[in-house]
């Protein structure tokens, strides 16, 4: 259990390069998370961006940002490796450590094989809109700038087409679809050691 006022470590696991860095300079933005909300400081963190997995003892930064290389693997290996890596006890020193899954928001790569692995640890919630840049969902279709991925063009760089719907696109990983506004309701505890994957 995390005690009053400790900070809580963010670790982010990216599937490529990009993605990592990208996390990377939105994570150093968010404020310390401790138990106490009063002591939430507007205050830029300290990001490590690595390649290969470090040990996250008692001097790791505050964020610590991984890139798996997932993007590359076949859907086992990229599975199997991120099974891997949420099994370490040399990663995972205790519940001070949030876990923080990032994923393309195009939806490319072996997502679906991952998030079944991590699903066999704790349930995920897995977030693939992303309104800013004109990623939404609607009706269990992920939309860019208000049209279908499959329609939009986007993966024309890709062996083949993506599903109709991100629970299709997902699979083997079983899914739930979950209304905005529940997802609004959900208030996460800072005792939870890792709960969300998102794309971005």
């Amino acid at each position: 259990m995390v005690e009053w006022g400790e900070v809580v470590r963010i670790l982010a696991l990216a599937d490529d390069l990009s993605g990592a860095s990208e996390v990377a300079a939105i994570l150093a933005e968010i404020p310390e998370c401790t138990q106490k909300r009063e002591e939430l400081q507007p205050r830029q963190r300290g990001v490590c961006v690595h390649l290969e997995m470090p040990t996250l003892g008692a001097k790791a930064t505050e964020v610590t940002v991984l890139d798996t290389d997932n993007r590359r693997r076949g859907e086992e290996r990229a599975a199997d490796h991120l099974r891997h890596l949420l099994n370490d006890s040399a990663v995972f020193p205790g519940p001070q450590v949030r876990v923080f899954l990032k994923f393309d928001s195009l939806l490319r790569g072996h997502i679906g094989g991952q998030l079944r692995a991590a699903q066999e640890l704790t349930p995920i919630l897995f977030c693939p809109a992303v309104p800013g840049i004109g990623r939404t969902v609607r009706g269990g279709k992920l939309l860019i700038d208000g049209y279908p991925l499959r329609d939009s063009g986007l993966w024309s760089a890709e062996p083949e087409y993506p599903a109709n719907e991100v629970a299709s696109q997902l699979s083997p990983a079983p899914t739930r679809t979950l209304e905005l506004a529940t997802v609004r309701g959900i208030r996460p505890s800072c005792s939870t050691p890792w709960e969300t994957s998102t794309a971005s």
